[in-house]
């Protein structure tokens, strides 16, 4: 149960972005290989009259279109793989929600066997270690064994406020014993 619940919990999260310092990496070192293609087409263009201004003019465009389209095409393939990725964490998810519900469908059924008085989390804990360490077969064994253990802390607890009562006294005691030879001095 707690498995399904984690992975409902991953899945229901967005699909990952990736960082924006990747972008800039993927940018330059695309730009870097539209470069050597740029410089590859504007040496086997003819030369006009003036061909440096218009190579310049040509290579300014064709790195302004190549940038447009990367955006573009990149844009494209994120919608793409985040439209995949949310479909199948769709799948995933609602595969997971089935199995969440069962499980506290289960839960909800096997609570119900259980008083109300032990739906706590101290007496469910304890009643699950009864039936782990196979000190209890049957619900009602385990919940006479929790109500032993319960009266035996009640027990223990009450011994030791009567220890601390029981110290008390004896400091007080011995104080006003200390006391009385005090007084017993001053005369």
């Amino acid at each position: 149960m707690v498995n399904a619940r984690n992975n409902y919990l991953r899945l229901s999260k967005k699909p990952l972005v990736l960082p924006a310092w990747l972008h800039i990496v993927a940018y330059i070192v695309f730009l870097y290989a539209i470069t050597g293609v740029l410089y590859l087409l504007i040496m086997l263009l003819p030369e006009g009259s003036d061909g440096s201004e218009s190579s310049n003019l040509l290579m300014i465009g064709y790195l302004f279109l190549i940038w447009i389209l990367y955006y573009v095409s990149f844009k494209i393939g994120q919608n793409k793989l985040h439209k995949r990725k949310l479909q199948r964490n769709r799948t995933q998810l609602s595969k997971h929600e089935e199995m969440f519900n069962q499980s506290r469908n289960q839960l909800d059924s096997t609570v119900t066997n259980i008083p109300p008085a032990y739906l706590t989390l101290n007496a469910l804990t304890k009643l699950h270690e009864y039936f782990a360490n196979g000190r209890a077969d049957s619900l009602k064994e385990a919940l006479n064994l929790y109500e032993a253990e319960k009266q035996h802390h009640a027990h223990l607890q009450a011994l030791s406020d009567v220890k601390i009562m029981q110290e008390e006294m004896i400091r007080v005691t011995n104080e006003n014993n200390r006391l009385q030879w005090m007084g017993m001095f001053r005369r």
